[in-house]
């Protein structure tokens, strides 16, 4: 096993999966989307330990990843996909299938164009983009997040093939551009929220669930009673009694609201 210092990747794949170990039959604990730069700690074979922007670190293959010619950091024009997926066409009739959240440098002008991580060029359906620092209203990133209804759950997951809960709301607030931590334990404790005492919730607000004093769950409110959620797949829930997507057994959880500072 080899450490590295100052070298990086790029995912070259539409979504990519990070383990705990490095193996395949190991935990898979997060995943990383398509131009997605990480930071390289150790090798062992062709694995390679990472750190993504969120400070997460897992394993990931060598598969997943590659080399760029092109310095990301000097880049301009980043967009993010906000539909649920925008589908690319590459050489060979290859489709690629890029997920909601997918973070995209885009060649502006006469052609509108994505950039890939080889330097080329192909194009792209703009109206499923947003630019990167258009900064949207919480109002329309909640109005995205409905495309997202019916996607699976996937432990590890957040990308529109497959999400857990707190992926879910760490992928909503990047279009943000707010780095928020990958799980519950750690986002109730971020410098963005704090806890209301008053436990009345509007559009906007979250809502973690707790067992046994730790959290274990999160939804964004849609309205001031029902949230976005994903629980066996990303749905619509509510604790309210009376509501049409009443969810008694979420109902009957210690829960408490946090708000955006």
């Amino acid at each position: 096993m080899y450490k590295i210092k100052n070298e990086h990747k790029i995912v070259n794949v539409s979504v990519a999966p990070i383990y705990n170990k490095p193996n395949f039959s190991s935990e898979l604990i997060t995943q990383a989307l398509f131009w997605e730069k990480l930071s390289i700690l150790k090798t062992k074979d062709n694995w390679f330990k990472v750190r993504l922007k969120d400070k997460y670190c897992g394993w990931i293959h060598s598969f997943f990843i590659s080399d760029s010619n092109l310095d990301k950091d000097n880049l301009k024009n980043w967009y993010f996909v906000k539909d649920k997926f925008c589908e690319v066409g590459l050489a060979d009739n290859i489709k690629y299938f890029l997920s909601f959240g997918t973070m995209l440098p885009c060649q502006e002008g006469k052609m509108f164009k994505l950039i890939l991580p080889n330097g080329n060029k192909v194009d792209i359906d703009k109206r499923k983009l947003v630019l990167s620092t258009a900064a949207p209203s919480i109002d329309n990133i909640l109005k995205w997040s409905k495309k997202l209804l019916g996607s699976p759950y996937l432990w590890g997951g957040k990308s529109s093939f497959g999400y857990d809960c707190s992926g879910l709301i760490q992928s909503l607030l990047l279009f943000k551009n707010i780095n928020f931590p990958r799980d519950t334990k750690d986002q109730i404790g971020s410098d963005c929220l704090y806890s209301s005492k008053l436990d009345i919730s509007k559009r906007g607000d979250l809502i973690y669930f707790f067992e046994n004093n730790k959290p274990n769950h999160v939804g964004f409110f849609l309205t001031s009673e029902v949230f976005i959620h994903s629980s066996g797949f990303v749905k619509m829930s509510s604790i309210v009694k009376g509501n049409i997507f009443y969810d008694e057994g979420l109902s009957k959880m210690e829960s408490k609201i946090y708000k955006f500072k």
